[in-house]
């Protein structure tokens, strides 16, 4: 890091377990049973967040003060939760949008930090986002966020070409099927 030009980060997810004799967090990696009771379940908040991105953000450029950041969130769902109250979908969802906030945030606060949107890309912005197993990137998934990268990080950057936006629209649509009509 202190000779790195650049540094890409794409946060995960937003809960854990917080280890109960020193407070530590530790990602959603489930403890060994046998370990668990020193755990309890955790979702860190916006501010948590925010808090732990500037305090990285502040000590790396304090040894670099050249550096860029650039943060993206991964589209990967999360595997499991730590919550019993809850379901998978739900905590994702809630993490996702967290960790977004989280990360505008920071962008705000920071000239040198960039927001790359690989969520949006990859999850949002595709038909087909994930594969048979529902948690690994397809090609389209995958090409969406090298494009939308490519287009955020590029000197003049053009707005990528998203699905979206390269269907037609539905008044344009009608007009078009009743052109063929005629």
């Amino acid at each position: 890091l202190m000779e790195a030009e650049v540094f890409l980060a794409f946060l995960g997810n937003n809960e854990g377990g917080r280890y109960l004799p020193d407070g530590r967090v530790i990602s959603s990696v489930m403890p060994d049973l046998d370990l668990r009771p020193l755990f309890r379940p955790v979702s860190l908040t916006v501010q948590e967040n925010v808090d732990a991105l500037s305090h990285f953000i502040d000590v790396v450029t304090a040894h670099n003060p050249s550096i860029k950041f650039i943060l993206g969130i991964t589209p990967t769902p999360m595997l499991a939760t730590w919550k019993a109250d809850s379901h998978i979908v739900e905590s994702d969802l809630l993490g996702k949008s967290v960790l977004r906030v989280a990360t505008e945030e920071v962008v705000r606060k920071y000239e040198h930090v960039y927001y790359f949107p690989s969520l949006e890309a990859g999850r949002i912005c595709c038909r087909d986002p994930f594969g048979e197993d529902g948690r690994h990137a397809t090609d389209e998934a995958l090409n969406n966020m090298a494009d939308a990268f490519e287009a955020a990080m590029s000197e003049d950057p053009a707005p990528a070409e998203t699905p979206a936006e390269t269907a037609p629209e539905p008044e344009a649509k009608a007009e078009t099927e009743a052109e063929a009509k005629e």
